[in-house]
């Protein structure tokens, strides 16, 4: 169609060639008109969707990326209001995408990991252009546990150490393990080296004291 000068032509208009006919007349005379011809060419409309990686921390929440900053349209950057975005299928509810910004939003708790999220935009107006591209998320835990407060073990005639344990952010409670002996029964002082380790292989190192006396005086 033909809005004053300019020629506009609506969304979903398919590819090919087009010829527009206007005319134009004198305003003093409206009897002197005359006619011409416009021929313009419409292109499919090349919509690209790019997969997207990203690297979280366990336990992270909150809005790490968006959809839409590498995908495009006719070479361009899409804009929100040019596509329509749907999730093709997702591995993990807690990972949700706005269907209206294309921001991926984490919004509970994602044990260490990958997880995948597939999406699609089609081109607002006309859904048969549209492409698919998928979300990585490895979640990764590089926190060691947490260090406990180990009380110094004092006794006499014998000693029998427990097992401690501590928490992690990710993989919960975690126990000790050491290669020392658990039992003492000739006096003297040693050290017990404890190491706690997650999930992820990452550790933290206490060391607890033990003393063991002849008597009690």
């Amino acid at each position: 169609s033909l809005n004053n000068s300019n020629i506009l032509v609506a969304v979903g208009t398919a590819a090919g060639n087009y010829t527009l006919t206007y005319q134009i007349c004198d305003l003093n005379d409206l009897s002197r008109c005359q006619q011409a011809n416009v021929n313009f060419t419409v292109t499919d409309t090349q919509i690209v969707a790019e997969n997207n990686d990203f690297e979280i921390e366990c336990l992270s929440t909150g809005i790490i990326g968006n959809i839409l900053n590498n995908d495009t349209m006719n070479g361009s950057t899409c804009q929100p209001n040019e596509v329509d975005i749907s999730i093709v299928s997702n591995t993990n509810e807690n990972i949700q995408l706005n269907n209206l910004t294309g921001e991926i939003l984490i919004d509970g708790d994602l044990s260490s990991g990958n997880y995948l999220l597939e999406y699609k935009i089609a081109v607002k107006g006309n859904p048969t252009l549209f492409d698919v591209a998928t979300v990585s998320i490895h979640v990764v835990d590089r926190t060691p546990p947490a260090q406990p407060l180990l009380i110094d073990l004092v006794g006499y005639c014998s000693i029998a150490a427990t097992i401690p344990s501590t928490t992690d952010s990710c993989s919960g409670s975690v126990n000790g393990y050491t290669e020392d002996p658990l039992e003492y029964s000739t006096p003297g002082e040693y050290t017990i080296h404890w190491r706690f380790t997650d999930e992820s292989n990452n550790s933290s190192y206490v060391d607890q004291r033990i003393l063991l006396q002849n008597s009690e005086d």
